[in-house]
């Protein structure tokens, strides 16, 4: 069996890891957000002030890929410790991906949030992609291909460099990672 695997839009290296602190206690499901809501945050005007940055948790929001295109992010709906470890590895291929390990809880939480995005559910995840940001930056911002996932086997693929895997990897393992769904 071939694992599932998000596959990233963005074209930037990635990697994710996350504390071994205890579990904080996992935010509520994302309420849908109306037409309206997501036209006033994300359309072309945003200002500054709209942008996400560091110890903003509510969405939605516009924030700039790696590649420097524009995501508008709804709220964050994981952290970082829901991840138990993550590394830089060569795939079969020879592509560059990051690796993801998951808590025995954590995984049980990101395949919920991976289902909506899977069925890229109207107002939550309409894009099917889940933007992972470390420091209030977004890192990458993965589509969701399938709706579940084995906590041990999840990978991060793009266009990647080994510098730019290893440089996100390392960036996960010293936290401030968030998960926010892309809405649009």
């Amino acid at each position: 069996d071939s694992p599932a695997t998000p596959s990233d839009t963005s074209g930037a290296g990635e990697t994710e890891t996350s504390s071994a602190a205890e579990p904080s206690t996992p935010p509520t499901p994302p309420t849908p957000l109306g037409p309206a809501e997501i036209d006033a945050a994300c359309a072309g005007g945003a200002g500054p002030e709209d942008r996400v940055g560091p110890g903003q948790v509510d969405g939605p929001v516009v924030a700039v890929d790696p590649s420097g295109g524009h995501l508008c992010l709804g709220p964050v709906v994981l952290s970082g410790d829901v991840i138990e470890s993550g590394q830089a590895t060569l795939d079969p291929s020879g592509t560059w991906v990051v690796g993801l390990v998951f808590t025995a809880d954590g995984i049980n939480r990101f395949n919920e949030i991976a289902q909506l995005c899977y069925d890229r559910v109207a107002g939550v995840c309409p894009s099917g992609r889940l933007a992972l940001l470390v420091d209030g930056e977004v890192a990458t911002a993965p589509s969701i291909e399938a709706p579940s996932f084995d906590r041990t086997q999840i990978q991060i693929s793009g266009d990647f460099a080994q510098d730019e895997a290893t440089a996100l990897a390392t960036a996960i393992r010293k936290g401030g990672l968030t998960f926010r769904l892309v809405v649009s």
